[in-house]
């Protein structure tokens, strides 16, 4: 009689492995890796920086018009406002960021809703009226500060010497209401201010037109110049 022998059990899972899943290990990263992860990332950051910071303009709040004021009227507070924008470089040193600068000014010219407001649009004293006198003169560059000057500027006008008459002042702090640029014609041709420039009074405007047809007369800037102290020598 032949006998079939019993299965034989499969052998227990070993003791580690019984009653849960083990994970195959992971590799964690070198600290050279974290480090040059971080230098990537803070790479990354500053070429964002710098690109947000070349594409985002730089606007400053700057005083414009809220309602339109005629020329020679006062500004006051409630004509003006603050508007945000870049300005060309050239255009900022004109501008007018606090509108305390303006208030009580008067307007050379009519201002708009709207309009940035220029400090050669403005001055701080009315146009002739009265006995004042508004005249026109066409100086060459080197006479008028070298083109140096503005609508809104103080000068004195100085007659040239002539002949044995000495260089004179003929009017204290005149105030320049227009400048143009012009081009003298012919050969030898230098280029030309063209300034309006209010004037006290009828004998001071007779004063400047009589030097101006003798000898000539030059402008000098009423602003204060801060000279440097010379150096002392070793």
């Amino acid at each position: 009689m032949s006998t079939t022998a019993p299965p034989h059990a499969a052998p227990p899972p070993p003791r580690a492995l019984r009653g849960r899943a083990v994970a195959a290990s992971v590799a964690l990263p070198t600290g050279r890796a974290i480090v040059g992860g971080l230098l990537v990332a803070s790479s990354a950051l500053g070429l964002f920086a710098a690109h947000r910071a070349a594409t985002t303009p730089d606007e400053t709040a700057w005083v414009v018009l809220r309602r339109a004021v005629a020329a020679g009227e006062r500004i006051s507070a409630e004509d003006l406002g603050l508007a945000p924008m870049s300005l060309a470089e050239t255009t900022r040193t004109r501008a007018v960021a606090d509108p305390g600068d303006v208030i009580g000014d008067i307007a050379l010219v009519p201002l708009h809703e709207g309009d940035l407001v220029l400090r050669s649009a403005t001055a701080d004293s009315p146009p002739p009226t009265g006995t004042g006198r508004r005249i026109g003169l066409a100086l060459d560059a080197a006479a008028a500060l070298g083109g140096d000057v503005a609508t809104g500027d103080r000068v004195d006008i100085v007659a040239l010497p002539d002949g044995d008459i000495d260089s004179e002042v003929v009017v204290r702090g005149a105030l320049i209401t227009s400048v143009g640029i012009g081009d003298s014609a012919g050969v030898g041709a230098t280029d030309q201010v063209q300034l309006n420039i209010d004037v006290p009074d009828e004998e001071a405007a007779r004063r400047v037109i009589d030097a101006h047809g003798r000898g000539g007369v030059t402008l000098i800037s009423t602003s204060t110049v801060t000279l440097d102290e010379p150096a002392a020598d070793a």
